[in-house]
């Protein structure tokens, strides 16, 4: 029949696998927003950034902070300078007590006096040595504590800054998905149409090409006339010639 050759049967025998695979395209879920991650994490930084503000400026804050390099301070520098002092007055102290011995005067009053001076001086001694530590020490400790007191707002507040920019990401996330999503269902749908097209184009096959075909037979001008014989018919004079015929022949 016309039009036969044109007609590709093996791609139309795929459209119903096609139609259906791409009909669960186009009616399936809209992709799962990949923002809600984005959405939580936002959330808990500035849940963080707003608790650890809140915790920065408690009473007593500063103390803890301040201890947290004082007492490392008190235990490996007051302590131990404190320790060495001592050593070196138990070393001055035997000194003095050999000499005595030596001199004869071990337990007398001179001796008695020289040692009594040698602890007032030790004592003396660390107590201004201590105290200048301490001193030292609580200057350190507070600036180190300040420092970090500064170092905890300061990290909360990016915290809390960041969490608007994971919104706008998770926001900007899920409009570029949803675009995305319209363009793939607008795609498929123009799939859909035009798988549409050659299937119907399949199934009106059979009456577009018996149309065809009727189309041919009418438009041919030798089509439907029949052929003519010209065929003599006699008249009244032919009879009356006949008959005048017959009887002269009788004569």
């Amino acid at each position: 029949m016309a039009g036969g050759g044109n007609t590709n049967f093996g791609s139309l025998a795929k459209i119903p696998g096609q139609v259906s695979s791409m009909t669960q395209q186009a009616q399936g879920q809209r992709p799962q927003a990949q923002g809600d991650n984005v959405f939580n994490q936002s959330a808990g930084a500035y849940s963080s950034g707003v608790g650890a503000l809140q915790d920065s400026v408690q009473p007593g804050m500063v103390s803890q902070t301040m201890n947290q390099y004082m007492n490392p301070y008190q235990a490996q520098v007051v302590d131990d300078m404190v320790l060495r002092m001592r050593q070196r007055r138990g070393d001055d102290l035997n000194m003095v007590r050999g000499q005595a011995a030596s001199a004869g005067a071990f337990g007398g009053a001179r001796h008695g006096l020289v040692e009594a001076e040698l602890m007032d001086r030790y004592a003396q001694t660390e107590d201004e040595g201590v105290a200048r530590a301490l001193q030292q020490g609580f200057l350190s400790s507070a600036q180190l504590g300040q420092s970090r007191i500064g170092q905890i707002q300061q990290g909360a507040g990016a915290m809390i800054n960041a969490a608007p920019i994971g919104f706008n990401m998770g926001n900007q996330a899920i409009a570029g998905q949803n675009q995305a999503g319209m363009m793939q269902q607008q795609l498929n749908q123009q799939m859909l149409s035009q798988a549409g097209g050659q299937y119907d184009a399949y199934a009106n096959y059979p009456q577009t090409s018996l149309n065809t075909a009727l189309a041919g037979i009418q438009g041919n001008p030798l089509a439907g006339q029949k052929t003519q014989t010209n065929e003599y018919k006699p008249g009244l004079f032919d009879y009356l010639a006949f008959g005048s015929g017959m009887m002269g022949g009788g004569k």
